[in-house]
């Protein structure tokens, strides 16, 4: 194995350790904030001692969330960034997505709502030893995560205290569940003996 690959491949589980615990932060959050939204719906947190200053408590929840929610899109990025460098370090042929693309599409209107989906597909499979033809189907979580991110991210638009905002928090814990588990199984495949070999 190369040592460039080696170092990616150290890389890659310091990125994940910070990915899995801001994930983590994620689904915490999410569950704070849509209960403190049920609290107030049925009137449980309505009185003044839910405020802290001038802020009410819920508020307060949904900029820690908010936060966490972006730590943990800058930490799942750059954890996808080295996990398909890894890709090109291994000289894997005909991969479709570059490091920087695989993060970029991201960011790319319209395109967002599917080459996202279709990089990570081609680092599960590539990262599960598939060599040449990355496009094979992904588990079904895959489509969970990606459907639950992508109308998790619709229902956070509406800024109003109502139940949309908590299916859109179960959403979002869901999305990173299924996320946790394809970060896990992802990076602990870069390590395993079939596709080190693979790699070398």
């Amino acid at each position: 194995m190369n040592s460039e690959l080696l170092e990616g491949l150290a890389g890659l589980e310091r990125r994940a350790q910070w990915a899995r615990f801001l994930i983590a932060a994620v689904i915490a959050t999410s569950l704070a904030y849509a209960a403190g939204v049920i609290g107030i719906l049925q009137g449980w947190m309505g009185s003044s001692d839910m405020f802290i200053g001038d802020m009410h408590v819920v508020d307060m929840a949904a900029i820690v969330h908010f936060v966490t929610l972006a730590g943990s899109c800058i930490a799942v990025g750059m954890w996808i960034h080295k996990a398909h460098a890894n890709l090109e370090a291994a000289d894997f042929p005909a991969l479709e997505f570059s490091p920087g693309w695989s993060v970029g599409w991201f960011f790319v209107p319209i395109a967002s709502l599917f080459k996202p989906f279709q990089a990570m597909r081609e680092l599960w499979n590539a990262s599960h030893g598939a060599i040449g033809d990355y496009s094979d189907p992904a588990p079904g979580f895959f489509w969970v995560w990606w459907l639950c991110w992508i109308f998790s991210g619709i229902g956070g638009q509406v800024e109003t205290v109502t139940m949309l905002d908590v299916a859109s928090m179960a959403l979002t814990v869901v999305s990173a569940g299924a996320l946790l588990v394809i970060v896990n199984t992802v990076t602990r495949q870069q390590h395993t003996m079939d596709v080190a070999e693979t790699f070398a």
